[in-house]
């Protein structure tokens, strides 16, 4: 994450590159098998309450842990009107800052984080400058490509999701803006 950043920020050159995201913390050990055969880098975004990060995942030098929150993903936190309601978009000051805090904490500092249901707004933007990172990644958007550019919003971060219904033929339009 921190190439990633330096990148964005202007003081690093990559070659085309992919960066390779995770989120909640499923299936993470099986990911790492994967990664360390084919010696590929991710970030894995963990919801910390719902872990034991040091006793729960396999130490690998493949896989970075960022911050999904300790405990803001949660369908139905928010009132109507906020989508699923992760809570980062509505809850106080207070209540938000201590969570990420905690989070934080868990991870070392993770200074990256991922936006619970991909949920954002003015606001939890704000309250993660607050509490000390420096970038966040949303889901994909479908009315810009998602390719991440030197002087990409840092709290906006868009990215190809891949799901369980992902065809190849979607596979295909993704590698294509790569190109």
């Amino acid at each position: 994450m921190k190439e990633l950043e330096m990148y964005i920020d202007g003081k690093i050159q990559l070659p085309k590159s992919v960066v390779i995201t995770l989120d909640d913390g499923r299936n993470i050990n099986f990911a790492t098998q994967i990664l360390e055969e084919y010696q590929l880098n991710a970030t894995a975004f963990i919801v910390t309450s719902r872990y034991n990060v040091s006793e729960d995942f396999k130490k690998s030098d493949y896989v970075e842990l960022q911050s999904h929150s300790h405990n803001l993903h949660d369908v139905g936190t928010c009132p109507s009107g906020h989508g699923q309601g992760g809570g980062l978009t509505c809850l106080s000051d207070d209540v938000i800052l201590k969570d990420l805090k905690e989070s934080r904490d868990i991870l070392n500092g993770a200074t990256a984080f991922c936006y619970p249901f991909y949920e954002y707004n003015n606001y939890s933007i704000k309250m993660l400058k607050q509490a000390g990172f420096t970038m966040a990644f949303i889901g994909e958007s479908y009315n810009s490509d998602n390719l991440i550019h030197v002087g990409s919003d840092k709290f906006r971060l868009r990215r190809f999701v891949i799901v369980t219904y992902t065809t190849i033929s979607d596979l295909n339009k993704y590698f294509d803006q790569i190109k």
